[in-house]
């Protein structure tokens, strides 16, 4: 992925301007402090956001977003907020990681934890068809081990992933390169 000489704006605050970044496989931790980029720069790399000068070459690759909300249907029950993006021909995979993630498969979506909520939200982003993972702060309301066990679904992936923290031992664990912004 490039990110050819991009400028962005929200208003009259400059966010980007003639920021250029190439990227191969592995995965990248966007740090930096609170409001300094790094969820636009999530969005810019997803086509959600467009710059007014540059773009964003993914290289004939899909990218598949986590966003920093989960984003859940309520009226769904945990395994049909999954089913509805990947679809149910991957029912035995999304078994496999609700229970190792420890979820419940049919738990009421309003009565789960901010954590449980997030774990699904991750679960249904890495199978999602896309070669690119796009996470924000996707180990929000989790514990050390459950964060490591999420971690290591992600490295499993294999795919060019770029994760938004503030964890220093987030990066760590993910092995992963740090771009500051």
């Amino acid at each position: 992925m490039k990110i050819n000489d991009i400028t962005f704006r929200y208003g009259d605050k400059t966010i980007f301007e003639n920021y250029t970044l190439s990227l191969n496989e592995g995965i990248y931790c966007l740090m930096g402090p609170s409001a300094s980029g790094k969820t636009t720069l999530l969005k810019l790399m997803a086509g959600l956001l467009q710059p007014e000068a540059g773009n964003v070459d993914l290289e004939n690759k899909t990218a598949v977003m986590m966003f920093q909300e989960d984003r859940l249907l309520q009226w769904y029950d945990a395994k049909k907020n999954v089913e509805l993006i990947v679809g149910n021909e991957k029912k035995a995979e999304i078994e496999k990681m609700f229970e190792y993630l420890e979820i419940p498969l049919n738990g009421n979506v309003k009565k789960l934890s901010g954590g449980q909520k997030r774990r699904i939200a991750l679960i249904r982003a890495l199978l999602a068809e896309g070669d690119v993972l796009l996470l924000d702060e996707p180990f929000t309301g989790m514990d050390k081990e459950l964060t490591k066990k999420a971690i290591e679904l992600i490295k499993k992936q294999n795919k060019l992933t770029v994760v938004a923290t503030h964890s220093l031992e987030e990066v760590k664990l993910l092995e992963a390169d740090i771009i500051n912004i």
